[in-house]
């Protein structure tokens, strides 16, 4: 009875041993393929704050990732693959006239892995910024050694004078002294927007040499 009932423990201790066993064996194979880690890649290149082209080129790098999703305005416009060497681009549009946002998903085939990218601003204007020049007027005769060029343009827009810059003010107003040759004097003044829009007006000033 005594035998008996030894075997019977010890088989019971062998077979919950065997359990034990079994149980933390498969934890251990759960816990490995739960932390495996996931070295993927994702390198976006910036694209310009400002364009006057309603397409946009995206491109970037990436690595262990097999497709690459492109965000315009949170709405997916176009998809690819990397090439080999993990290199992509893409042409995207139709951007809308002003503010755009861009951001990028790449994602591994079974979709169990993605990252997002940053999210990029982008604005778009496709028309030139305005130029009124109130003075001087085209082919002006004056006798003065300098005179004074103004007008206005639209907020946020450089002016040049001849290739020099001009201050503008928040609402678009600039001013400024131009020193005069004696006779002829050519004026070009370029107004030009974030997106490389422009708009050039060319003056004439003629200085009358005094008798």
């Amino acid at each position: 009875m005594l035998i008996f009932t030894f075997q019977i423990g010890l088989d019971g201790l062998i077979n919950a041993a065997i359990v034990v066993n079994n149980l933390f064996s498969s934890d251990k194979k759960d816990n490995l393929q739960t932390n495996q880690v996931f070295y993927g890649t994702l390198d976006i290149d910036e694209p310009a704050s400002a364009t006057n082209e309603a397409k946009l080129e995206i491109s970037g790098q990436t690595t262990e990732y097999d497709t690459i999703e492109i965000f315009l305005n949170n709405v997916e416009a176009e998809s690819t693959s990397p090439k080999t060497s993990g290199e992509f681009v893409k042409i995207i549009g139709t951007l809308k006239e002003g503010n755009n946002t861009i951001y990028i998903v790449a994602k591994t085939a079974d979709g169990k892995q993605q990252k997002k990218s940053d999210t990029y601003n982008v604005t778009f204007i496709d028309e030139p910024p305005a130029l009124e020049i109130e003075a001087p007027a085209d082919n002006a005769k004056v006798s003065n050694l300098e005179i004074e060029i103004k007008g206005r343009t639209d907020p946020g827009v450089t002016v040049r004078l001849n290739n020099s810059p001009v201050v503008v003010d928040v609402a678009g107003n600039f001013r400024t002294s131009y020193r005069l040759k004696d006779g002829e004097n050519k004026l070009e003044i370029l107004a030009l927007d974030i997106a490389q829009n422009e708009t050039k007006k060319t003056l004439t000033v003629i200085r009358e040499k005094d008798e």
